[in-house]
């Protein structure tokens, strides 16, 4: 069984690189210098990026009350964070590169969880638009594992929807580690905020993230149980456990009476905007 990061990469192969213009996107959001000019260069040097990041920009998910054109236009009316976050939903779904059912599957499902972060984040305070890339993101050690070992990670689905074992210990059964640790060295290699390498590693467990990231943490539990809830990304819906029942909810102050609510509304915004990320 592999016991460090290093011997955990070097069982799964190598981790994906993040897309060139994501990653220099990223680095540009980070100096207190940058313009929304020298973000529209670089991402206009990708045309496809470029047309993905306003057709999300332009959709009634980001409010967009009014058309924009540019990707100037768009990053003053939404902020770099926001377009940081479209940049990396746009670009992301290049790693799922076989893109068969599984993959279809778990591209479902990352944007319907992303989709509900963003809901659950805007009703409790957290940044929903860290929210959504940490959302988009919680399961991208799934999709490693797939495309680097598809005969293996099948035993993981058969196990999963024959025995009905939970996917994170299938794959421990499996590969003597699971999806949470390759997505958090995934999400390092990417140098995205460390905030986000938490909800990678720890969505199945809040509670062990760094106190600084569990609201954001938990924000991204609650919207992963909801999707498993409404099925998305699926066979078909899950019962889940009592958001309560291990101080989730409760971490962000969401009331019992909120969450059918929240989960109605995440259902109808996926069904609404899934197209705008296919």
């Amino acid at each position: 069984m592999a016991e460090t990061v290093e011997e955990l990469i070097a069982a799964v192969g190598e981790l994906p690189a993040m897309p060139a213009v994501a990653h220099r996107v990223s680095e540009l959001v980070r100096d207190p210098k940058v313009s929304a000019a020298d973000l529209e260069r670089v991402i206009e040097t990708d045309p496809a990026l470029a047309g993905r990041i306003l057709r999300i920009a332009n959709s009634a998910f980001y409010g967009g009350y009014r058309s924009v054109s540019t990707i100037q236009a768009a990053v003053m009316r939404m902020g770099f964070d926001a377009v940081r976050g479209l940049v990396v939903a746009a670009s992301v779904k290049s790693v799922y590169r076989r893109f068969g059912l599984t993959e279809q599957q778990l591209w479902e499902h990352a944007v319907g969880t992303a989709i509900g972060s963003r809901i659950v984040a805007k009703e409790t305070g957290v940044n929903p638009d860290e929210a959504f890339v940490a959302g988009l993101l919680h399961d991208v050690g799934k999709t490693v594992l797939a495309n680097n070992h598809a005969e293996r990670y099948a035993e993981v689905f058969q196990a999963v929807y024959s025995e009905g074992v939970p996917s994170l210990a299938a794959e421990v059964g499996v590969f003597g580690f699971g999806h949470t640790e390759i997505g958090g060295s995934v999400v390092r290699r990417w140098r995205l905020p460390e905030s986000i390498e938490e909800c990678v590693r720890h969505h199945h467990q809040p509670l062990g993230a760094d106190p600084a990231c569990r609201a954001l943490v938990a924000v991204v539990a609650v919207a992963n149980m909801m999707a498993h809830a409404n099925g998305i990304g699926l066979r078909e819906a899950e019962e889940v456990p009592d958001l309560y029942e291990g101080g989730v909810a409760s971490m962000i102050r969401l009331s019992p009476d909120r969450v059918p609510i929240l989960r109605e509304q995440a259902m109808e915004a996926y069904k609404a905007e899934r197209e705008v990320f296919a």
